[in-house]
Order: C-alpha cells, then sequence, then structure tokens
C-alpha cells in the first residue's frame, strides 16, 4: 500500500506564500507612496502656475516682488518634492523586483510540487495494476487447481 502525498518542500512553499505575500502587500505600500508623492508634487506645482497667473494681474509693484520671492520658495520646494517623488519610484521598483522574485520562487516550488505528485500518481497506478494483476493471477491458478 503507497503512502499518503506528502511534498518534502512543503514548508518552504509555505514560507515562499507568505513572503511572496508580504512582498504584494510592501509593493501596494510604495504604490500609494508614491501616489501621495505625485500628489504633493502636482499640489504645489498647481500652486505655483495659480501665482505666476496672480502676477501677471497684479498692479501694485510691492505685492509682485513678494510674489516673485514665494515663486522661488515654490520652485525649491518643487525640486524637493520632484527629489521625495524619484526616490518613491525607485523604492516602488525595487519592491517591484522583489515581488517577482518571490512569486518566481513561489512558482518554482509549485512546478515541482506538481511534478512530485504526478510521479506520485504513476506509482499509486503501478502498483494498484500490480495488485489487480496479482489478483488475477491468483484467481486463474485457483481456477486451473480445480
Amino acid at each position: 500500500m503507497l503512502k499518503k502525498f506528502n511534498f518534502r518542500l512543503e514548508k518552504n512553499l509555505n514560507i515562499s506564500y507568505q513572503e511572496e505575500q508580504r512582498a504584494k502587500e510592501n509593493l501596494h505600500e510604495k504604490i500609494k507612496e508614491r501616489d501621495v508623492a505625485q500628489e504633493e508634487l502636482n499640489i504645489v506645482q498647481n500652486k505655483l502656475v495659480s501665482l505666476e497667473d496672480s502676477i501677471r494681474n497684479e498692479k501694485i509693484l510691492q505685492k509682485i516682488m513678494i510674489k516673485k520671492d514665494y515663486i522661488q520658495v515654490l520652485k525649491k520646494l518643487i525640486y524637493e518634492k520632484e527629489e521625495d517623488l524619484n526616490l518613491a519610484q525607485t523604492k516602488l521598483e525595487k519592491a517591484r523586483k522583489i515581488l517577482i522574485q518571490k512569486s518566481l520562487e513561489t512558482k518554482t516550488l509549485e512546478k515541482l510540487k506538481e511534478k512530485e505528485w504526478k510521479t506520485y500518481l504513476l506509482e499509486a497506478n503501478r502498483e494498484e495494476q500490480k495488485a489487480i494483476d496479482e489478483i488475477a493471477s491468483s484467481k486463474h491458478i485457483r481456477e486451473n487447481v480445480n
């Protein structure tokens, strides 16, 4: 009688599933961080466009000078937000690569398990056929003895 199927790397496969899940969660977190950085950049860029438009309509020189100073502050802030966005994008790409790696590890273990399962079934079928042949052989011997 054949033993119950037991995949020798089942623990590794379960760990791989968990690591892949953590990598997916990390990727989603990095996507959110990137989206937040993009939104913050968009907000500052929109403020800059608004401020530049308001300067065109401004008549008082003193207000124009104050707004021009503020434009410089916004441009510096835009540069910082672009750096934040680039950093978030880099982290996102790293998380994506890690997820791809973990997915490949999981798929490799799944294929190995499937291969071992097919080998197990083949062996089970051989054992079953052997048992059937023995039964048929012993029946044939009993019939010939009688």
